[in-house]
């Protein structure tokens, strides 16, 4: 929700350069999802490798990231945007928020990535029906896409350059997971409450 307040400012920032990006909307999410794949392996591979993985995947995440905020803005902008376009964009978001967190399968917990994975997934559920209900998509929160990738990123940084051991990492996926459920029952309050009214 702290990022999502700021999604029209990055939109208006965007604007001079997103009618200059030659890629179609629908591959910009792709290639956004692909290099989420990137980020997964990295840190897979990253406890029998070299903690260099850790910071590689940091950067993967951060491109990813961008690319999914411009593919919107590009559809809007060249009077590209469908609603197959979306839901596209909204299917490879969800399965790119549980490969990043698979990704950290041999870092953290099991049961942790478990819990988080159900919390980032019931949050986006709960801003769909809303939507679905009538009652607009709904954003409010503490724990947004864009603020989880912001926090999943300085994890992975914070775990490289200063507590090797994965120990950030660890209480940073329970954050993860408490804020993301927490959300996820906020905004099912604001859907009862827009109900009964």
């Amino acid at each position: 929700m702290v990022l999502e307040l700021g999604r029209k400012r990055f939109a208006e920032a965007l604007k001079p350069f997103v009618k200059r990006v030659p890629l179609k909307p629908n591959t910009l999410s792709i290639l956004a999802f692909l290099l989420t794949v990137g980020s997964a392996v990295c840190l897979l591979f990253a406890p029998s490798s070299n903690d260099v993985l850790i910071l590689a995947g940091a950067v993967l995440i951060s491109i990813s990231g961008f690319l999914d905020a411009l593919d919107g803005e590009v559809a809007r902008a060249k009077g590209l945007a469908s609603k197959k376009g979306d839901f596209t964009d909204h299917v490879l978001d969800r399965y790119a928020d549980v490969v990043i967190l698979m990704g950290m399968l041999l870092l953290v917990e099991p049961l942790y990535l478990l819990f988080a994975i159900e919390g980032v997934l019931l949050t986006s559920y709960m801003g769909t029906q809303a939507q679905a209900l009538g009652l607009g998509r709904l954003y409010s929160g503490i724990m947004g896409r864009a603020d989880r990738l912001v926090i999943i990123i300085l994890i992975l940084i914070f775990e490289f350059v200063f507590l090797p051991g994965y120990r950030i990492l660890k209480w940073g996926v329970i954050a993860i997971a408490i804020l993301s459920n927490g959300t996820a029952i906020e905004r099912a309050i604001v859907v009862y409450k827009k109900l009964e009214d």
